[in-house]
């Protein structure tokens, strides 16, 4: 199922089987029954609906029933005939009316992209994109593929507008971005995201940076309000010189190329970066071994469909970066589907990139700045390559922690610094070390007694996830520097509280 779609049928009663459930919903928003239902005045009977739409009353009733299975529609029965009207769910995401339709892109989803995903099989033999095979376009120039026709061009940009309209906020809101007050949109197509930016950042300018048939295409179908603090500027991002700005943003960009083209690409965004700038990056991200999640997953055979490129881990995307040049990462998971990763032009590091870590958003609506977050949860230094004695294939902690990637013997420095009592005690309660790209997380489980070796009396949660380290819980905590020094993270926590904040 494609993962723009699966999410509508959360909760549904959905069998497990082939795509023809997407192809009712598709059909459905096709003919317009979400809008004919949310236009009318009560409940419409199967022959009301089929007259309106112009279609068979035995295809119509057929249709409407599966979407009642689907919890798409509900149904009233009086005097033994059914009438059919708009659930929450389908008023919310499928109705044009609705400030958070998905009905854009579920029709560019209908018309091109499972066209394409019918000849998944020969992209996986050939490994490039299907669009040969399923328009007849070469797609050795991606986004002439991708525009292969105006009206194509104008439905991608609509259903970009939908995208953006329910995930736009939680991805600039995982940072606070009030410090960037020049922001650039790369690739940012009809201006959606940048109007989430403005409203959101009251004192920020965005520009808009596409090729020309987009701009022009925004232009016209897409007018912005006077003063909106947006301008849109023509080009290729790959070619013509980047626009000033505090900060880039690559939202939904670096999925669609090939590790070569998004260095090139991040190589120019670096160069452009002023001091103290940066580039936001808003993906979907793979978990650390690339077997999850399966929404993730389906983007990344998207991509080999349609695209040369693939949805990537935190870890790939910290690599890129770190090659690019960019000194300092910090990726934050949003509630939603796609995510954020926040890099900055800093003095280089001995460890470079230096990553502040991967969190959740907080249920809050207040997110902490970069500055914030360093100062409230600690920096994970650590080795360039993995210790020597790393072995891989960790076992369950006996505690109940959760399966670590690595098992980890005391550190010879840590040997050096610590007391034998303490290194005794970690044999069965293994260490956390961290390096940039390499995470062996099994957390510490000392008893209550046990003196800390951090300078507060307060514990952290933290588990492994992504590849790197995820701090669930800082509570203002600040690691020592005898701790950081040595390259190693001691995490406290009690069982019942480690229980309590993952679930394992």
């Amino acid at each position: 199922m494609c993962p723009s779609v699966s999410g509508l049928f959360h909760g549904a009663s959905r069998p497990r089987g082939p795509s023809m459930l997407e192809q009712v919903l598709f059909a459905a928003c096709e003919l317009g029954v979400f809008d004919l239902l949310a236009e009318a005045r009560e409940p419409l009977d199967s022959a009301a609906v089929a007259a309106h739409l112009g279609a068979s009353c035995h295809g119509t009733e057929l249709l409407l029933d599966a979407c009642v299975t689907l919890k798409l529609l509900r149904v009233d029965t009086r005097r033994g005939k059914a009438f059919y009207g708009n659930t929450e769910l389908s008023s919310t995401y499928l109705t044009t009316a609705s400030p958070t339709t998905q009905r854009n892109m579920l029709l560019y989803l209908a018309r091109t992209t499972y066209h394409c995903w019918a000849h998944l099989a020969e992209a996986v033999r050939e490994g490039r994109s299907q669009y040969l095979k399923a328009f007849g376009v070469p797609s050795e120039e991606l986004f002439t593929a991708i525009y292969r026709s105006e009206d194509e061009r104008l439905q991608f940009m609509r259903g970009l507008q939908d995208v953006w309209g329910v995930n736009g906020r939680s991805v600039l809101s995982a940072f606070d971005l009030s410090s960037f007050p020049v922001i650039c949109d790369l690739g940012g197509c009809s201006g959606a995201l940048a109007k989430e930016c403005v409203s959101l950042y009251p004192g920020c300018r965005v520009t808009v940076f596409d090729i020309p048939e987009v701009v022009q295409t925004a232009k016209t179908h897409f007018p912005l309000p006077e003063g909106a603090r947006i301008r849109f500027c023509e080009g290729d991002f790959f070619k013509d010189p980047l626009p000033e700005a505090d900060l880039y943003i690559l939202a939904r960009i670096l999925h669609d190329w090939t590790d070569e083209k998004c260095a090139h690409l991040l190589e120019r965004v670096y160069r452009a970066c002023k001091p103290g700038g940066g580039v936001l990056v808003v993906e979907g991200l793979l978990d650390a071994d690339g077997r999850g999640p399966l929404t993730a997953q389906l983007w990344s055979l998207n991509m080999l469909v349609q695209t040369e490129g693939r949805e990537r881990t935190p870890a790939q995307y910290c690599e890129l970066l770190a090659a690019a040049g960019f000194g300092t990462v910090c990726c934050r998971r949003t509630r939603g589907l796609y995510h954020a990763v926040l890099a900055t032009r800093g003095p280089p590091t001995p460890c470079s990139p230096r990553v502040l870590g991967i969190d959740r958003v907080a249920q809050s609506t207040e997110s902490p700045s970069p500055r914030q977050a360093a100062q409230t949860r600690p920096e994970v230094h650590g080795f360039s390559s993995p210790p020597a004695n790393v072995r891989s294939g960790g076992p369950v902690h006996p505690s109940g922690g959760p399966r670590c990637l690595c098992s980890i013997g005391p550190h010879p420095r840590v040997q050096q610094r610590f007391s034998p009592a303490l290194l005794k005690a970690s044999e069965s309660r293994p260490l956390v070390r961290v390096s940039p790209l390499h995470v062996s997380s099994q957390a510490a489980f000392p008893s209550q007694g046990m003196t800390r070796l951090s300078d507060t009396r307060q514990p952290y949660a933290a588990r492994e996830e992504f590849g790197l380290l995820q701090i669930l819980r800082s509570r203002q905590t600040e690691v020592s520097d005898s701790v950081l020094n040595c390259g190693v993270f001691f995490f406290f926590l009690l069982e019942e509280d480690w229980q309590r904040e993952t679930g394992f």
